[in-house]
């Protein structure tokens, strides 16, 4: 195995195993990995008939994908920080503006961001919307996504609105949790 890189040795071993785990990261080197094997076989000279078939089998066989404690994995903590600093930087805005058309004086007012600091502040892609953007399939509608979080609620239900392209976070998700859940019976 010298030379043979992490990804190989991986899709050796995976054969045509029906569930995959590991972190986004390491999956997404692996699909692209496939992705070369497959797009030209020629690439590596000790390219084994077990590593295309694997490599096949793992670009046109995706079904399922499970996103364990999607809230770490997704931005929802870095999205709602990005939302709340809008929205305080708006009502600065507006206060600022209410206080210069009163006359008052508006030095002690807080000042809202300005749009440079905002673009600097704004949340990277995570390691898990990088896998979901470059995953071998036309659209995420095309494969069922499930997000396990113990805490599920509209922030995270709007980052998959946003991932799908969905019109709505009722659209993009089924909220599904036990009857006896407080933190969904306080929302009805």
């Amino acid at each position: 195995c010298d030379g043979i890189s992490p990804e190989r040795i991986i899709l050796q071993s995976i054969g045509r195993a029906p569930l995959i785990a590991g972190t986004p990261k390491m999956l997404r080197m692996l699909y692209h990995e496939a992705e070369r094997i497959v797009d030209d076989p020629t690439f590596y000279s000790d390219l084994l008939d077990q590593e295309y078939i694997a490599a096949k089998a793992l670009l046109s066989n995706l079904r399922a994908i499970v996103l364990d404690e999607a809230d770490r994995l997704l931005r929802t903590e870095a999205v709602a920080r990005e939302a709340e600093m809008r929205r305080t930087t708006k009502i600065a805005q507006r206060n600022l503006e209410e206080a210069e058309a009163a006359g008052m004086d508006i030095s002690k007012l807080p000042l809202p961001l300005k749009k440079k600091k905002m673009k600097k502040i704004m949340a990277r892609p995570t390691q898990t919307e990088l896998l979901l953007r470059d995953l071998p399939i036309p659209s995420l509608n095309e494969v069922q996504i499930v997000c396990a979080s113990a805490t599920v609620g509209r922030t995270l239900r709007r980052q998959v609105m946003q991932l799908l392209g969905a019109p709505s976070a009722e659209a993009a998700a089924t909220l599904v949790t036990g009857d006896d859940d407080a933190r969904v019976k306080s929302k009805d």
